[in-house]
């Protein structure tokens, strides 16, 4: 559900909790530090990125990419704020 009872009267109302649902979705993942989701377990960017239908990593946002997750099905952008070792990466 995206919104929860926090009182008689009232709701809280939070939209991404759709995205841990068994609903269809994409990721964009753009060049911003993902710190903010940290000490969220259900919200992890692991999860998300792994449940994720469609994934997309424009340009800098590849360097959040580790190893182990899986590869974006689209990698775009002018990569001038990617490195030639990451770009390789993507590339084998």
């Amino acid at each position: 559900m995206a919104y929860r009872r926090t009182t008689k009267d009232t709701y809280e109302w939070i939209p991404v909790n759709r995205l841990i649902d068994d609903v269809k979705y994409a990721v964009l993942l753009l060049n911003h530090s993902l710190d903010h989701l940290n000490g969220h377990k259900s919200l992890t960017f692991d999860n998300i990125w792994r449940k994720a239908e469609r994934r997309v990593a424009v340009d800098g946002g590849s360097k959040y990419l580790q190893p182990d997750h899986t590869l974006p099905d689209i990698l775009c952008g002018d990569f001038d704020s990617v490195t030639t070792d990451r770009l390789n990466h993507f590339r084998q």
